[in-house]
């Protein structure tokens, strides 16, 4: 009778290959994964820009409301709305588009929401709700606002330090 020594010696010598090339595969996939986490200094467009915005950043209401710069609000990873539009705008301006940062103040309701505004290249609004964007397809702000607001009262134009610059009243 035959040992068995050497035909598990010799099956073993032919797995170390496969076994090394699986591992090798392996690390390859899980260094491919790691290098697809978003970052800021990986995002060159809007749905990128969403999917980091929805996945690593909390919606947290602040009253009365402190506002961060674009900064503070990417280290700390949470903000209110005026916060998400303004990173929104950063990025579009990085990207070499202009946009807006405007205060939509609602009838009868007391409150107001951020937003981020401006134009895509067939002339017609879109803006950013906190971590979606709304393309409105209406080339007019007022139409936009009315398009996903009906009942705003007041479209009011901030700078960076959320200082009124204009206002359009309903």
């Amino acid at each position: 009778m035959r040992s068995l020594v050497p035909i598990i010696e010799n099956r073993i010598k032919r797995l170390v290959p496969i076994i090394i090339i699986a591992i090798l595969l392996f690390l390859f996939l899980v260094d491919f994964l790691f290098a697809m986490e978003i970052t800021p200094h990986n995002i060159n467009d809007m749905d990128t820009l969403m999917r980091w915005l929805n996945a690593d950043f909390e919606y947290a209401l602040k009253i009365p409301d402190n506002p961060q710069n674009v900064e503070e609000m990417m280290d700390k990873k949470t903000g209110d709305c005026d916060d998400f539009a303004r990173v929104v705008s950063h990025f579009l301006s990085e990207w070499g588009t202009s946009s807006d940062v405007i205060i939509v103040k609602f009838k009868d309701l007391g409150i107001a929401h951020a937003l981020c505004i401006w134009k895509d290249a067939n002339g017609t609004y879109n803006f950013s709700s906190n971590r979606k964007v709304v393309h409105t397809g209406r080339s007019e702000v007022t139409e936009a606002i009315e398009y996903y607001y009906p009942d705003w009262d007041q479209i009011v134009y901030v700078n960076e330090d959320l200082k009124e610059m204009k206002k359009i009243r309903r």
